[in-house]
């Protein structure tokens, strides 16, 4: 859908006041989890956009994983697309900003900001130890994913509480050696990733218990230095989440701190400073930026300790009001964004100390959380990572977990969490979710925070798909079968791998009418056969 600009007066009249451009849809539509890692973007205004006004500068894509990123612009009509110059990861978070520099007209557009995240391949959801491990320095606190050496794959970088940070670079296929080295940052609680000077490299912000907060500055090779900055004085500091919380296109900075949060606004050279003060009872342990109620920019939630969780509401200008919700009154330790049940808005999965059961909390669409009731792991969970880890579209869980063992929760495409893959090791505060191998599925590294190694989980890929017809995988070709992938093709069921490879009777890749009569005139022993005939 587009909009075309009305008047309110006819030109020439001195009453006439033109409508203000703004942004009247987005592609891929926010909050999905399902683009292509090639994939363009593509917005629409209420008019045609002036072209010079179209520059990466302008139209700011920040990926996760990588870095700003640049690319090239077409337009037609009041829509343009941006295809970017790189491809994104599996599972990437993405988030663009379409700055008032956009013009239609000569006049700004209103600032729009939108996230989606791109699809992961198909894969088992079953996770293997490959055996190879990075030495647990110093009790990692967190550890982050991104390509910091712009060779492609997904590096690390570790946060530890009682040594230096770290450096690994990996080598393609899910190995790592050490890179940069003792970086000269103690008692770590927190690193982000994110290219916060412009110059296309990820930088970081980390964030301490006991001491200032600070930003490290890439040199594009994963090599980093110190920027000087000294942010949010020498108190308790436990998260930070990068995001654009005023609309102009770099990265800003959430803080969760005690009895406070902060918030940090970047002057789009990698310096920041402070902005709001927002204040706390008690603790705030994990944060999530995402645009819970649909305006167009980044809201913030605080996990909390002590009290209960708050939402604060952006004006977009990264000015943050308490929704003054009911939300999650236990002693939250984090929390993760995303569409649990497929319906286009933001929910949260929230961690829990204290031995209180994680939960999920579901959005209406208007930022308005309810809980779902669902009681998930009571294990000290310090970090919740989402991910589709089975390729089926929807988003999983992975919990990391301090006095239990870290474990997969896969959805059922409605929010719905049930307990799949446990891991045997405990004591963990930070286990991510990436395509560390480059197959293209989700792996996961699970940072020990007990001195023991960091451990690389690969994730299994799908057996062959053997196309047979015998829907119901019990060894023969019956009117069952043929019932079975009748309703398949109707939409009234959604059937397994291994049944949906058994349905695509002549190798299609798709699941049509054909297959079903195929299958239909095979049962009644007419035709001809599928392509794997049993």
């Amino acid at each position: 859908m587009t909009f075309t600009p009305t008047p309110t007066a006819p030109p020439g009249d001195p009453t006439y006041t033109p409508i203000p451009p703004f942004v009247a849809m987005v592609a891929p539509c926010p909050n999905t989890h399902d683009a292509g890692c090639d994939t363009f973007e593509t917005v629409t205004l209420n008019s045609p956009p002036d072209p010079a006004s179209l520059t990466p500068g302008n139209h700011v894509l920040h990926s996760g994983m990588q870095s700003l990123t640049s690319g090239t612009f077409a337009v037609n009509g009041n829509s343009y697309t941006f295809a970017p110059d790189m491809l994104f990861h599996p599972g990437e978070l993405v988030t663009t900003t379409v700055t008032e520099d956009v013009t239609v007209m000569g006049l700004p557009v209103a600032p729009f900001i939108w996230q989606f995240r791109t699809a992961a391949q198909p894969a088992q959801g079953v996770f293997e130890d490959t055996g190879d491990t990075i030495p647990g320095w110093g009790w990692p606190a967190d550890a982050e994913l991104g390509d910091v050496d712009a060779d492609g794959d997904l590096d690390v970088v570790f946060a530890y509480t009682v040594f230096r940070g770290q450096v690994y670079l990996n080598n393609g296929s899910g190995g790592f050696s050490q890179g940069a080295i003792n970086l000269q940052i103690y008692d770590c609680q927190g690193v982000e990733l994110g290219d916060l000077d412009g110059d296309g490299d990820l930088d970081f912000f980390f964030v301490t218990d006991g001491h200032a907060n600070g930003v490290w500055f890439n040199d594009g090779s994963g090599n980093y230095s110190d920027s000087g900055q000294v942010l949010g004085g020498d108190d308790f500091n436990f998260d930070v989440a990068l995001g654009d919380l005023d609309g102009d296109g770099d990265l800003d900075a959430f803080v969760a701190k005690n009895s406070r949060n902060h918030v940090f606004v970047n002057d789009g050279l990698g310096y920041f400073t402070q902005h709001a003060i927002l204040p706390n009872l008690a603790y705030s342990r994990g944060i999530a930026l995402g645009d819970v109620d649909g305006d167009g920019d980044l809201d913030g939630y605080a996990a909390n300790i002590f009290e209960q969780d708050r939402l604060w509401l952006n004006d977009g200008l990264a000015n943050f009001t308490d929704s003054g919700q009911t939300l999650c009154n236990k002693d939250s330790s984090s929390v993760a964004f995303g569409d649990l049940d497929g319906d286009g808005d933001l929910d949260a999965a929230i961690g829990t100390f204290q031995n209180q059961a994680n939960s999920i909390w579901l959005n209406d669409g208007t930022g308005v959380f309810t809980d779902s009731g669902q009681t998930l792991e009571t294990a000290n969970t310090y970090e919740i990572d989402l991910g589709d880890v089975d390729g089926d579209g929807d988003l999983d869980i992975l919990s990391s977990n301090y006095l239990g063992q870290n474990r997969i929760w896969l959805n059922d495409g409605w929010g719905v969490f049930s307990s799949s893959q446990i891991f045997p090791q405990e004591g963990t505060r930070s286990a991510c979710f990436g395509d560390l191998d480059g197959d293209g599925d989700l792996d996961i590294l699970e940072a020990i925070s007990t001195g023991d190694p960091t451990r690389i989980w690969l994730n299994l890929d799908l057996p062959p798909c053997i196309r047979h017809g015998d829907m119901t995988l019990d060894g023969s070709l019956t009117a069952a079968d043929a019932q079975m992938v009748f309703n398949t093709v109707l939409g009234l069921i959604t059937p397994t791998y291994e049944e949906a490879c058994a349905a695509d009777c002549n190798g299609s890749g798709t699941i049509t009418a054909a297959d079903a009569q195929t299958i239909f005139y095979a049962v009644l022993g007419m035709g001809e056969e599928c392509v794997d005939p049993l």
